[in-house]
């Protein structure tokens, strides 16, 4: 059997940047250019959060690192997280389930079972209520907006560029 050396390529490529792509990274390091980018971000994320009381969707926060919903909260992480935790009891007033509750003392777990999906059990219609909302919002949002919202980022750096003649 032939034994062949071993060889290592390495190719990189520098692709030197525009005038204009030169001044948009040039602004990224202001903390502001970039809360107004995750605003952007959060704005167009914000209309497939999961909607009943709209909390969620007002509690949603940007800084310059990040975008934030209900900062603080267990609901909001469990909402994203997209999985069913239990166990869980039916709350019933006159025969119907009017809601759930777990045991005192039972700590709860995963379940296997997907978040938000919409069915009916015993009268009590469950999933989520408001259509084109689902767990992992940010996901949902870049595979339905991710050029939409590219175009309105870059159209804002250059209208923020101009503003400080960079």
């Amino acid at each position: 059997m032939a034994s062949y050396p071993h060889l290592e390529i390495e190719i990189s490529e520098f692709i030197t940047p525009t005038k204009l792509q030169e001044k948009l990274l040039n602004i990224l390091d202001d903390e502001q250019i970039r809360c107004g980018i995750n605003q952007i971000i959060g704005d167009r994320a914000n209309k497939y959060v999961p909607m009943e009381s709209g909390a969620l969707r007002e509690s949603m926060r940007v800084d310059s690192d990040a975008i934030h919903w209900g900062e603080g909260l267990d609901y909001a992480r469990y909402q994203y997280g997209g999985e069913v935790y239990g166990p869980n009891r039916p709350i019933t007033y006159q025969g119907r389930i009017v809601g759930w509750y777990s045991p005192a003392g039972v700590k709860k777990s995963p379940t296997g079972r997907e978040l938000g999906v919409p069915g009916m059990w015993k009268g009590w219609k469950f999933g989520y209520k408001t259509p084109g909302t689902t767990h992992h919002w940010i996901d949902e949002m870049l595979q339905n907006e991710r050029r939409a919202m590219n175009i309105q980022i870059t159209a804002y750096l250059k209208r923020e560029a101009r503003k400080r003649n960079k």
